[in-house]
């Protein structure tokens, strides 16, 4: 009897315990990687479409910024960004970009090829590989600093066609810039698990609820 009374105990503790597989996720490593991929990958797609606007004189083909170091190409319609980390993307569009006096209009289709892109962002560092299709549209006048740019990115993908480390994601992100400000909407799913948002607060409040990284987004 004794025996016995034993197992029921354990099988009682069993049950009340739950066992180990409902421990939370709170703070684990990959849900915390998929708030810095996401993250950094929205700086990357700022920098790709408004990287080249920040130089005074557009007929400069070398754009440095604060993390991130781009030469535009007229002759091969390319723009290639050294990430801040380390690694680069390089942007290709289906025509040569067209610059007047002070501004441009942008009606264009591109593809984007990241090549072990290093981001440091909510306090991690990931690495992006992979590549994407897009489009951009509208105009900006360098003297006023003032436009209105849309560009689409999307993966091969829904759920793929990017790699963060050794993780698929994929996504559907729209950008918007007025100038000074930009903001994402779209799709973004990582390593199968799928959302939906309509700007940059609702995507950081979908994974990084608690408000953790402080430099989320452009």
């Amino acid at each position: 009897m004794k025996n016995v009374s034993i197992i029921v105990l354990i099988f009682l503790l069993t049950l009340s315990c739950g066992g180990t597989n409902n421990i939370t996720e709170v703070g684990n490593p990959v849900s915390t990687k998929n708030a810095a991929t996401a993250s950094a990958t929205t700086k990357a797609l700022t920098q790709g479409t408004t990287g080249f606007l920040t130089s005074p004189n557009l007929s400069y083909v070398t754009i440095q910024t604060e993390n991130f170091d781009c030469e535009l190409t007229i002759l091969s319609r390319t723009l290639t960004c050294q990430c801040p980390v380390g690694g680069s993307f390089t942007r290709t569009y289906d025509s040569v970009i067209s610059f007047g006096d002070s501004s441009l209009t942008l009606d264009r289709a591109f593809s984007t090829e990241f090549e072990d892109c290093m981001i440091t962002t909510c306090d991690q560092t990931v690495t992006l590989s992979g590549s994407t299709t897009g489009s951009m549209l509208g105009s900006y006048n360098t003297d006023t600093a003032t436009g209105d740019l849309t560009a689409e990115s999307t993966t091969t993908e829904d759920c793929s066609g990017m790699l963060s480390g050794d993780i698929d994601y994929g996504f559907d992100k729209t950008l918007t810039y007025d100038g000074s400000d930009v903001e994402f909407a779209g799709s973004y799913c990582y390593d199968g698990d799928a959302l939906t948002f309509t700007s940059i607060q609702d995507l950081q409040d979908a994974l990084d609820p608690d408000g953790d990284c402080d430099d989320f987004g452009p």
